[in-house]
């Protein structure tokens, strides 16, 4: 018994030390509709969770700063972990919707979502 009060002492006193920790991770949807495009320039990536610990969302450039709002606002209270890596992923245009490529797969004569 003393021991199951021990462990949920530490997670209450965790809790209040670190409440960002307690949070669910956010993610952010992005809008089939803000993925629209006409050429490989149109598209970026956007990050989707607080972390950053993932390549991106593809978006339509012209939709970002809607994005970066959304992110900032969810994330303002957020203290879980943060990631910084870089990643292989390009943003793209195919089929008039932005999807993210594997450029290592392309130069190493790989199938691509592009062919």
């Amino acid at each position: 018994m003393r021991t199951v009060l021990a462990a949920a002492g530490v997670i209450v006193i965790g809790l209040i030390l670190f409440p960002g920790c307690s949070r669910a991770v956010v993610e952010i949807n992005i809008l089939p509709e803000d993925q629209i495009c006409a050429t490989d320039d149109d598209c970026i990536r956007v990050d989707h969770n607080c972390g950053g610990c993932t390549c991106g969302l593809p978006v339509n450039k012209v939709h970002k700063k809607k994005y970066w709002d959304m992110l900032d606002e969810q994330c303002q209270d957020y203290h879980g972990p943060v990631c910084d890596f870089a990643c292989s992923l390009t943003p793209a245009c195919v089929d008039q919707r932005c999807v993210l490529t594997d450029q290592r797969a392309a130069f190493s004569g790989q199938r691509t979502d592009r062919e």
